[in-house]
């Protein structure tokens, strides 16, 4: 019998495709060259890195900076693959202090487009340059060229036709490299960048600039004053950074930036931490904005587990997310007063602005309707002419002295107050929603939300399914003030309400709120799930838009506000507040 020559099915593959492969990996677009590069610019120690591009990256990419620059060995060494001088046994990958380690950028770029490398090492007389057409060495040269080093980048992705179909536009690629230049700002304050693309400059930054001044450049902010510090500790574990205000948001969380021992990158742990810290501050498809900076031991982070080094392990996980979101809330709540004391910057800013002469607000209340009127409101009378069917809605308290001045009400929806920095409108519904819906929080904790008894129960038909989930949670209602019964089947009946939501639709809440816990789950309700349904509560039972307060309810609603840890937004992350400067008013009345 003959058997037929054996042929082996497992090859070793040419280095020319391992090369490519590894680039498939490491290099994902343009804005991955360039960001493997600024990485090598950083560690080499420089102080001034130029990126330019052209055709979206894909035509040319030029780096350059002033670093320590390499000699000629080095600079053939660099282009072999997995050679580094940043580690050196396998120990050093848990002692990693480098952005770069594994020595895969510079031969991975190398093998898929024409590069060339021009290094100058600090010292040397001159310098080489060496050019690589898609893996292959064409040319070493010793060359004049200035201390550091340059790494042009041509024709990325000329050998690999099906990788550039995948591109995107030409303005989308540069986008994403924009973001890198900008990402890489951040990470190094005492570094200057400068970005150009197609001759044109775009984005330019000085060395040593504060990072509250590079946040708002690079996050088009009006002013610094929009941005809160935020630090905390843990042992060797530090937080540091900026987040904007509540009310400077975006609709995806590419403007909130995260570094980790220097580096940049995408950790979910840390973005829920600080979704969760901002938790009723943002509207839902809002998110916040921000940089954030987390030191700790190299050994309590593992940098190595993903090729373009974007993500990273924690030792720890729920230690870093309670200390970036305990750092991140208490920040956020430190300036979340309706009357803020204003910082000596802010009162700078306003002197070229004509202070309003105050006689002309007077010390009184003026009537919304009727502007002419010659005989203004005195405290206690109403804004309307006729008494506020709500009255008592608001619980009446002795106003006490603050920066805002009441003037009025506004198309029976909005409180018109003068600040020192100009005129805040306020939407008085979501004012009195985070007024209740703190102190609802607050009865929760303390054991329970008082609740009223019903003259006539309510009954309640409701699904199999809803059946189920509110046999799991008469627990949880008696606890928010509403005692509900079975009475049979799918019936239940609704025996007591909350004592804020006397003469409201009660059933309408309990529905809501059933879907709100059928959306756990489970049998047990998480803190944000019942920030829900305190918010629904508070929403049903606050005053709503279009109804008459008197100067009294008015007074009081401002004062209970300013009470409260947080001012800025309603509990569905709604805005409470408009500020229209001086500035702005005397503008648009063309005296500026």
């Amino acid at each position: 019998m003959c058997l037929g020559a054996f042929v082996a099915k497992i090859k070793i593959l040419p280095e020319s495709l391992t090369n490519q492969i590894a680039a498939g990996e490491v290099i994902e677009r343009p804005a991955s060259v360039v960001k493997e590069l600024i990485e090598n610019a950083l560690d080499a120690r420089a102080k001034r890195i130029e990126v330019e591009v052209k055709g979206g990256g894909q035509q040319l990419i030029r780096v350059m900076d002033n670093g320590e620059g390499m000699d000629r060995e080095d600079i053939l060494l660099s282009l072999e693959r997995h050679a580094t001088s940043k580690i050196a046994t396998d120990t050093d990958l848990f002692h990693i202090n480098t952005l770069g380690f594994r020595g895969e950028a510079l031969p991975s770029i190398a093998s898929v487009s024409r590069m060339a490398l021009i290094s100058r090492r600090r010292g040397d007389l001159s310098g080489h340059r060496v050019t690589i057409h898609y893996g292959r060495i064409k040319e070493v040269l010793e060359t004049g060229c200035p201390e550091g080093t340059v790494v042009e980048v041509g024709d990325l992705f000329g050998n690999l036709p099906a990788r550039r179909k995948f591109l995107k536009s030409y303005s989308t690629e540069t986008g994403h490299i924009q973001d890198v230049v900008e990402h890489m700002a951040l990470a190094a304050c005492t570094v200057q960048f400068i970005f150009s693309n197609d001759g044109r400059g775009v984005f330019t930054s000085s060395a040593g600039e504060k990072l509250e001044d590079r946040l708002q450049a690079i996050f088009r902010l009006d002013h610094t004053r929009n941005l809160i510090p935020v630090s905390n500790a843990c042992g060797e574990i530090t937080l540091s950074g900026y987040v904007a205000k509540p009310e400077i948001n975006r609709a995806s969380l590419r403007s909130l930036c995260i570094f980790i021992n220097g580096r940049f990158v995408r950790d979910r742990i840390i973005q829920h931490a600080v979704l969760e810290a901002y938790g009723s501050f943002l509207m839902k498809g809002r998110y916040p904005v921000g940089a954030l900076y987390v030191i700790l031991p190299p050994a309590g982070v593992d940098v190595n587990v993903h090729p373009t080094k974007h993500e990273v392990r924690f030792k720890e996980p729920k230690l870093i997310h309670q200390m970036v979101s305990e750092g991140i809330r208490a920040a956020i709540l430190s300036r979340q007063k309706v009357g803020e004391p204003k910082t000596a910057e802010t009162h700078r800013a306003r002197e070229p602005y004509r202070k309003p002469d105050k006689s002309a607000y007077g010390g009184t209340i003026h009537q919304t309707q009727g502007l002419f009127s010659e005989e203004p409101l005195r405290a206690g009378v109403s804004v309307q002419e006729k008494a506020s069917p709500y009255a008592g809605s608001l619980p009446l308290t002795q106003p006490s002295p603050s920066e805002l001045r009441l003037i009025g009400q506004l198309a029976e929806s909005y409180l018109l107050c003068q600040s020192e920095e100009g005129l805040i409108i306020i939407d008085q519904h979501a004012a009195h929603e985070r007024v209740l819906f703190e102190s609802l929080k607050s009865s929760l904790q303390k054991g329970g939300i008082d609740s009223q008894q019903l003259l006539l129960p309510i009954t309640l038909e409701l699904a199999r399914s809803e059946k189920d989930v509110l046999s799991g949670h008469l627990a949880d209602f008696a606890a928010l003030g509403m005692e509900i019964a079975p009475f049979g089947g799918e019936t239940f009946v609704i025996r007591a309400t909350p004592a804020i939501l006397a003469n409201r639709d009660i059933k309408e809440l309990v529905e809501s709120a059933l879907a709100i816990m059928a959306s756990a789950g489970s049998s047990f309700l998480d803190e944000r799930l019942l920030n829900d349904i305190l918010a629904l509560m508070a929403c049903h039972a606050a005053i709503k838009a279009g109804q008459p307060l008197t100067v009294e309810e008015m007074e009081s609603l401002l004062q209970q506000l300013n009470s409260c840890p947080v001012s800025s937004n309603c509990p569905h992350g709604r805005p409470i507040r408009q500020l229209y400067t001086y500035y702005e008013l005397e503008k648009g009345f063309k005296r500026k």
